[in-house]
């Protein structure tokens, strides 16, 4: 499938927020427009690796470095849901300080994992590639992809580890 072809078929709201190769800057780019990946900061461009899929939006391997190892999670930033458990604790902590007995925490508790429950529940998912971080937003998921494997992304650490070795290595 070619480049302007697949952006052609793209749903309203497929984003992409990836890593510029050469500079280091992270870019945002609306793929429903178009599949060239330029940076704005360097003009370093990339050359894009649409799928099969991409037109039926779904991805099947990245369209920026071309890995298809990708692993799907919620697009819910790890640092807000940390906040709420934090809260939530902090105020069950005080309800028991200051109530004689045990409900007003454990309701405390009680609701907060409902809240969670219910923000899991409609929080939409993103795919992400192991190597070269991309996340995409806006897609269908695709059945291929599991959840985040530690084991994979600790492969791809020690690959990129290797790569920047040698490359230093050959440098020197």
């Amino acid at each position: 499938m070619s480049v302007d072809s697949a952006a052609a078929q793209m749903p309203p709201s497929f984003n992409l927020k990836y890593v510029c190769l050469k500079c280091g800057r992270v870019l945002l780019k609306d793929l429903s427009q178009s599949l060239v990946l330029k940076c704005e900061n360097c003009s370093n461009e990339l050359d894009a690796h649409p799928g099969d899929k991409l037109g039926e939006s779904i991805i099947e391997q990245c369209v920026v470095c071309g890995g298809d190892d990708l692993y799907v999670r919620k697009d819910f930033k790890q640092m807000a849901g940390a906040f709420i458990v934090t809260f939530a604790v902090v105020v069950a902590t005080v309800a028991y300080f200051y109530s004689a007995n045990m409900l007003w925490p454990i309701l405390v508790l009680v609701l907060s994992a409902i809240a969670d429950a219910a923000l899991y529940r409609f929080i939409p998912d993103l795919t992400a590639c192991y190597k070269c971080k991309a996340e995409y937003r806006g897609m269908k998921r695709n059945p291929e992809h599991g959840n985040y494997s530690h084991y994979t992304a600790e492969r791809y650490r020690a690959l990129a580890r290797q790569a920047a070795e040698a490359a230093a290595a050959k440098g020197a």
